[in-house]
């Protein structure tokens, strides 16, 4: 397997394992400023991006990209707030810089996907 194929997977996971966390849990988006139904578009999202990287990985890649880097945006604006981030389900946890850090894992991961 190679490390783009690797990744490609491993991305696909965590996007899988963070919708199914949404669809569970059912975060309250209205905290975090978004339309209640929001939950269940991004977990939408997310189960679309985690097929794309496991049907093709080079595009996959590339749209979780750009998906990652709305959703980091997003969490670098709320760490530090003390308010929630929906991250893999949860809003009453605070964004902390711990959450930026596995971001730039991810993102590091998805450029791995899309261009290796």
């Amino acid at each position: 397997m190679s490390l783009a194929t690797a990744a490609a997977v491993a991305l696909a996971v965590t996007f899988a394992a963070s919708a199914v966390a949404k669809l569970w849990r059912r975060p309250d988006m209205a905290e975090l400023g978004l339309p209640r139904w929001s939950g269940a578009a991004l977990a939408a999202l997310e189960l679309a991006l985690a097929a794309l990287l496991l049907l093709a990985p080079s595009a996959g890649g590339i749209a979780s990209l750009a998906v990652l880097s709305g959703f980091t945006t997003f969490l670098a604006r709320r760490v530090g707030t003390g308010r929630g981030c929906a991250c893999f389900g949860s809003t009453a946890a605070p964004a902390r810089w711990w959450h930026l850090a596995r971001n730039a894992v991810l993102l590091l991961l998805a450029g791995l996907a899309g261009f290796g």
